[in-house]
């Protein structure tokens, strides 16, 4: 019997020696993944504080690309230039439209606000055609006696823009024949009183307008950011579209999306990173 109880009193105690060492292990692996989920969310936090993203446009047409870069003339709200030369005369000025792919390009505008106070003078805009290699004639200008603009939409404009993305547009005075083609110029050559031209002119520029929606986004954080989702909202939209956008540390890109169109009026941009950080536009 004393052998008996030995061996139930031994087996009582390896039981709760048993117990004792699964618990062990059992607070251990516990309070392994309690640290790793702590070193996890660290981790998680610091990168997303080192994550820092801008969204610097959203449009669905790009910028004007004016003539202000032209040595003989500035173009600025309220100042015109005076331009004077001996007939034939033009003013170039060329797009770099490399950011607008041509599958997203709906339209290219030409706008030029100019005055003619000569009505015999013959001013025209002019397109450089990649095809045939020189300038094809485009629109002959209204003589205006105050400022007004002219408005010319660029038609089969993959004519004019080359693989790189240039488009290379000209106002052009020309000679009393109505010549239209492309003009000799006199280098150095001071204009005659004689054959003296003259417009005053206020703006002269080129826009893309898009099948789509632009963003320009700029990640001036340290890690790489993750975009996932994109949100345009205003007063009657809410609507948030999917995305898988990479951008680098300091890397800016500009991206097209073809599925998104932007609201009339006043609206509201939105990009979110897998972090959870979000960077906001609005067109105010």
């Amino acid at each position: 019997m004393a052998i008996i109880s030995r061996l139930s009193a031994d087996k009582k105690g390896l039981a709760n020696v048993l117990i004792v060492i699964l618990s062990l292990v059992l607070v251990t692996v516990i309070v392994s993944n309690v640290i790793l989920w702590s070193y996890q969310m660290n981790q998680f936090d610091w990168e997303r504080m080192q994550e820092k993203i801008e969204l610097i446009e959203v449009c669905s047409e790009s910028h004007w690309f004016t003539c202000k870069d032209h040595a003989e003339t500035t173009i600025a709200d309220g100042v015109y230039e005076r331009l004077y030369s001996d007939s034939p005369y033009y003013l170039s000025i060329q797009a770099d439209l490399r950011n607008y792919p041509a599958d997203y390009i709906a339209s290219i505008i030409m706008e030029v606000k100019y005055r003619i106070t000569d009505a015999s003078a013959n001013w025209a805009l002019e397109a450089y055609n990649i095809l045939s290699n020189r300038y094809d004639f485009i629109a002959s200008l209204p003589s205006y006696s105050s400022f007004n603009s002219y408005v010319v939409s660029l038609s089969n404009w993959q004519n004019y823009v080359t693989e790189t993305g240039i488009l290379v547009l000209r106002l052009y005075a020309r000679d009393s024949n109505k010549n239209v083609g492309p003009p000799e110029h006199s280098q150095g050559k001071p204009p005659s009183k004689s054959n003296e031209v003259a417009i005053d002119l206020d703006f002269l520029g080129i826009k893309v307008l898009l099948n789509g929606t632009l963003f320009v986004i700029r990640n001036s954080g340290a890690v790489t950011a993750h975009i996932v989702s994109i949100w345009i909202n205003n007063v009657v939209v809410h609507k948030r579209y999917e995305a898988d956008i990479f951008i680098s540390p300091g890397e800016k890109i500009s991206c097209i999306r073809g599925d998104i169109q932007l609201p009339a009026g006043l609206f509201t941009a939105k990009v979110v990173t897998d972090r959870g950080n979000i960077a906001v536009f609005t067109n105010n």
